[in-house]
């Protein structure tokens, strides 16, 4: 009896054990399917948004019951655990149709930026990409550099008309290419980083002579 006892507590003793290791590997399983359900009903995203997830972006390409996949800028493809998405913070930046890009424009010293902010909303105001009225852009001094005065241009768009990334891109390159036309077409000077040479004195140099070198 004292055997069969023992053997008795081995078994419940694994039994227990092995309980454990399956709960503890069905955890994250579970977590992941009732995040999913969660997720079902809430639908904070939808497929084609952009959207941010610890410190992760990308478009939404697939949703299913446990992971999420998203296509990052750079066309990697990222299955998120729903759970994890469910635990952090999530940024959707197309959900309400409106999304806002940025770029910097060096003008030089000697130029307005107060001239140079209007030109550029004129610009922006002839765009048809870019959104207008409450969404207006904005144009304010950013930095005062060492060769320029940087100006920060924030303008929106509408991701209802595309949620493409191509798309965004494009948008964005035709808007600073506008600008950039503008400015120089009014005369303004976009100066790239300066580079000072100096050419010391060369009339005391040293001559040097190699070890090799015989005297006549």
């Amino acid at each position: 009896m004292l055997g069969l006892d023992a053997f008795t507590n081995k078994v419940l003793a694994g039994a227990g054990l092995l309980t454990f290791v399956i709960g503890f590997a069905l955890k994250d399983i579970g977590e992941n399917f009732l995040a999913g359900i969660i997720l079902a009903f809430k639908s904070p995203f939808r497929l084609n948004d952009l959207i941010e997830v610890d410190k992760i972006v990308g478009f939404v390409k697939d949703i299913n019951i446990r992971e999420t996949l998203i296509k990052t800028p750079d066309g990697r493809d990222v299955f998120l655990p729903n759970s994890i998405i469910l635990k952090n913070p999530l940024f959707n930046y197309t959900i309400d149709g409106f999304l806002r890009y940025e770029f910097t424009v060096g003008i030089a010293y000697e130029n307005s930026p107060r001239k140079a902010s209007e030109i550029i909303e004129e610009t922006l105001s002839k765009l048809d990409s870019v959104l207008k009225g409450d969404k207006k852009p904005s144009i304010a001094i950013d930095e005062f550099a060492t060769n320029t005065v940087n100006l920060k241009v924030r303008f929106w768009i509408n991701t209802f008309e595309s949620t493409k990334r191509s798309y965004h891109i494009n948008i964005r390159s035709n808007v600073m290419d506008k600008v950039m036309g503008a400015l120089l077409s009014a005369g303004f000077s976009l100066p790239a980083s300066i580079v000072e040479l100096k050419n010391y004195d060369q009339s005391d140099s040293l001559n040097l002579k190699l070890d090799g070198d015989k005297k006549e």
